[in-house]
């Protein structure tokens, strides 16, 4: 389980800025573009905060495990998933304003689904709550965007489910082609298996053969998590996309548990 923790410990105000910029300047720059685009669209402050601080949480989660060029695709395509999902719900009083909007709402929403797609029980330490499993984060902040929906003009948030299903379909599809896909090619393209099977010279299975002595269980487990810790702290010098197929199975397989 890997655990979220500031890397800037006790540094001032200033230093802090500084060294966040150094190590996340694309999410900086979709930050403030974002920013200024809801401002020019005359979005009311509750849409822009939420929407603004939303990006900045899902990136900063995000980037634990992608770098820079998976941040601008998620983002991006995930912005047109939902402007596309908006003009095909409300074609009849489209607007541009509004495919903007449903652009950066889409985009916004999709990091942090992304993030709890791929690693569903990381654990974040919330002030008022201490640890808390990344997926319910992610339901708490897709269930406020439902909540919020204006039924007098629900475009606004309703096309958010666009990035939702985006972010979500982005990584499990991903892990899909990473971890099965690559297993099904040789048995479609290879011989037939044979109708009949060749009598094995196994011995009878036994009910002693299952039973695991608790120091090799321990010793099993603990090999596991050193691995899996070894495989993140990858994945925090190098990004993501740097790891093995052997290492994204065991990293995809252990979000599972």
């Amino acid at each position: 389980m890997n655990n979220f923790n500031s890397p800037f410990g006790n540094q001032a105000p200033k230093d802090i800025l500084k060294r966040f910029y150094s190590l996340n300047k694309i999410l900086v720059y979709i930050l403030l573009g974002s920013l200024l685009t809801l401002i020019l669209l005359h979005g009311t402050f509750f849409n822009i905060f939420y929407t603004v601080y939303l990006i900045y949480f899902g990136g900063v989660i995000f980037k634990q495990y992608f770098k820079d060029d998976k941040l601008i695709k998620t983002f991006i395509l995930s912005g047109f998933f939902g402007s596309i999902l908006s003009y095909l719900i409300f074609k009849e009083n489209f607007h541009v304003q509004q495919l903007i909007i449903a652009f950066i709402g889409s985009g916004a929403i999709s990091l942090i689904t992304s993030a709890a797609t791929f690693s569903p029980n990381a654990s974040i330490q919330l002030a008022l709550f201490g640890n808390v499993k990344l997926k319910w984060v992610a339901l708490i902040l897709i269930g406020l965007d439902i909540l919020t929906i204006n039924p007098s003009s629900p475009d606004a948030r309703l096309t958010d489910i666009g990035g939702v299903i985006y972010g979500f379909l982005n990584i499990y599809l991903f892990n899909r082609s990473a971890n099965s896909f690559k297993f099904k090619m040789p048995s479609f393209f290879g011989r037939p298996k044979p109708y009949y099977k060749r009598p094995s010279n196994k011995k009878p299975f036994t009910r002693s053969q299952t039973i695991e002595k608790d120091e090799d269980f321990n010793a099993r487990k603990k090999s596991e998590q050193e691995s899996i810790d070894k495989i993140l702290d990858k994945i925090k010098k190098s990004g993501y996309d740097t790891l093995s197929a052997e290492e994204k199975r065991k990293l995809f397989d252990q979000s599972r548990n």
